[in-house]
């Protein structure tokens, strides 16, 4: 489950629509990225091969030596070569993390996301206006009705009623007619910004793993912690529309 920042009023705005075009563009250039290294080290195996190939009067151990040698400038040559679109990758990856991590303060709560549903909206102000002087019984009704009929303008406006409420006189809980009203938009939209991140580290981890011939054990267990919490959401794909793809 993402963890819960503070609020701050400079956090800035992105839509769910603005949320998805980020998730998108980091698995592209994911995918690009991971091109660049799988070429690179498809042409160290094929160097290694032939050069096997063309020592076959050497020892095993001589042969591997040599091989090794060769290999190691032809990589070195390779990451230069490589590294300067493999750092505008990393670089457009990286800038796509933290637009997205800045905007999460907007997306902690499935009250949240309803509160703010059609807010200043004739109809929600009409609503609200109907809801000023109803009961408990009426209230809790209407909360019911818009769960069945997926009204989130009505669910907004009963929210707000409700909070103004005293706790131990609310006809139902807020928290869960939130939840039932936007708890999967909210998931989804936490899982996307989980997503990004996890991308990000898992191209930076490789990028350096080839820089350095040495993977990092550390960094690729705490990548998959991260996916377990993604995928732990259950959360349904968020598509074009910014709403969850049932």
């Amino acid at each position: 489950m993402a963890i819960r920042t503070k609020q701050t009023l400079t956090s800035p705005w992105l839509p769910v629509t603005g949320i998805l075009d980020l998730l998108e563009q980091a698995r592209r250039v994911s995918q690009q990225h991971s091109l660049v290294l799988g070429d690179a080290y498809q042409k160290i195996a094929k160097q290694r091969e032939q050069l096997s190939a063309n020592l076959s009067d050497l020892s095993p151990s001589e042969r591997l030596n040599v091989v090794n040698r060769a290999s190691g400038g032809f990589r070195s040559e390779l990451k230069k070569t490589t590294l300067e679109n493999r750092t505008k990758l990393l670089r457009e990856l990286d800038a796509a993390r933290r637009s997205i991590e800045g905007a999460r303060d907007h997306y902690q709560s499935p009250i949240q996301l309803l509160s703010r549903t059609e807010f200043g909206s004739e109809r929600r102000s009409r609503l609200q206006d109907q809801l000023a002087f109803s009961g408990a019984v009426e209230m809790a009704s209407l909360a019911a009705f818009a769960v069945a009929t997926k009204d989130k303008e009505l669910g907004a406006a009963l929210v707000a009623k409700a909070n103004s409420m005293p706790q131990d006189k609310r006809p139902f809980s807020p928290q869960e007619l939130a939840e039932l009203l936007t708890g999967d938009e909210y998931k989804s939209v936490t899982a996307a910004i989980m997503e990004v991140g996890e991308i990000t580290q898992r191209a930076i981890l490789a990028d350096r793993a080839f820089e350095t011939g040495r993977g990092s054990p550390e960094g690729a267990v705490g990548v998959a912690l991260q996916a377990r919490d993604r995928q732990a959401l259950n959360a349904l794909p968020l598509t074009s529309g910014g709403e969850p793809d049932a």
